[in-house]
């Protein structure tokens, strides 16, 4: 994933569904620029776990909807649960 698209700071949505994506971007995750980000799919992809880094930041208070559905995650952390009240997630 190019950190350039971190730049994008009006993007609202970023579907990266079936793109053989192996991980959640960091560069999206600790982004500050991508503010208005609430949709973000990447289902159908290779992803194997959902970083820690994710609970640690502002990132998942930001979005709205989170697609991590069709991928190779076989473990779900603890936060998770306690995080999903305030977006929808698909897994």
């Amino acid at each position: 994933m190019p950190e350039c698209i971190t730049k994008l700071t009006n993007l609202w949505w970023l579907i990266l569904s079936n793109n053989q994506v192996r991980e959640i971007p960091e560069c999206i995750v600790q982004s500050t620029s991508m503010r208005r980000l609430k949709v973000l799919d990447l289902s159908k992809n290779q992803i194997r776990e959902i970083p820690e880094s994710i609970a640690k930041n502002t990132f998942l208070s930001r979005l709205r909807q989170l697609n991590l559905s069709k991928n190779q995650i076989r473990e779900m952390p603890e936060w998770i649960s306690q995080s999903t009240d305030r977006y929808k997630l698909d897994l």
